[in-house]
């Protein structure tokens, strides 16, 4: 998108047309979760800034690896990651004000709140319908360029940001921690492992070079996958404000339940996005 300028209209216009969509794909479940529209006066100011920070950084990762212009330098990624963020923003400003989410008595600091917590997973929806959506296939000695570790990692934490950011802040995962007995945390740590490594498994299996291998192993990988998405699953339950007045068991039971649903974006982040 940063070189939208030196490029026809009609293909600019193509260009940001994926991007909205991408936005409002990814995000459509987010824009319209009511415990995400609290998160504007319920979350410090500091939580809000750090998770600002971690979407920039994952944005900066994919442009690197992915975006339309992936492998150029650090300041492009940065500049194409700060225009997803930007377009990301305003998609979110003009769905919320539609849903009647940022009244005109809102208060500033609570507007920018809500936007920022609620606008991330369309930023990151703008950069992948920019790069993917309606995008043809490249060959596959391309694609195998994009292989390895860290690209793997970028598209697993992007995938489990992905899929775990419209759960996170919901009431029905703390009903699930609080409900849920003893055994099933365990059940669900488990479940989470075997559906890492039946994707993983796939993948490798499917041959595809676009699809970077951590470690070369499918069960290794599973592993690892399985650690993403828990940590990925842990900051998410942390920046929106759901571990106050946990204990630590409970907290890692929350921890473990939203990890499955990280995990199959974690794994299948490497195939997809």
């Amino acid at each position: 998108m940063s070189e939208s300028s030196r490029r026809p209209i009609p293909q600019t216009l193509k260009e940001y047309g994926r991007a909205t969509a991408g936005g409002l794909l990814f995000a459509s479940a987010s824009l319209y979760t009511m415990e995400i529209w609290w998160q504007g006066y319920t979350v410090p100011s500091h939580i809000v800034f750090v998770r600002f920070l971690g979407v920039l950084a994952l944005l900066t990762a994919y442009s690197h690896y992915d975006g339309l212009h992936d492998g150029a330098s650090l300041w492009h990624d940065v500049f194409e990651a700060f225009e997803a963020i930007a377009l990301g923003f305003l998609i979110t400003v003009v769905t919320l004000k539609l849903a009647g989410q940022l009244p005109s008595g809102i208060g500033g600091r609570e507007a920018i709140q809500r936007v920022v917590m609620a606008g991330g997973v369309t930023a990151i929806g703008v950069a992948v319908g920019t790069a993917q959506l309606g995008a043809e296939d490249d060959d596959e000695d391309e694609d195998a360029s994009h292989g390895g570790m860290l690209h793997g990692l970028a598209l697993s934490v992007l995938g489990a940001f992905l899929i775990g950011s419209s759960v996170a802040p919901t009431e029905e995962i703390l009903m699930i921690g609080s409900e849920s007995p003893g055994w099933a945390a365990l059940a669900a740590a488990l479940l989470s492992y075997v559906l890492a490594l039946g994707i993983v498994s796939y993948v490798q299996f499917r041959g595809s070079g676009r699809v970077g291998e951590i470690t070369g192993h499918a069960a290794a990988d599973a592993v690892v996958t399985y650690a993403v998405a828990l940590t990925v699953s842990a900051y998410l339950l942390w920046s929106t404000g759901q571990f106050e007045g946990l204990g630590g068991l409970a907290a890692l039971d929350l921890v473990v339940y939203l990890g499955f649903p990280c995990t199959l974006g974690a794994a299948a982040g490497r195939l997809l996005l």
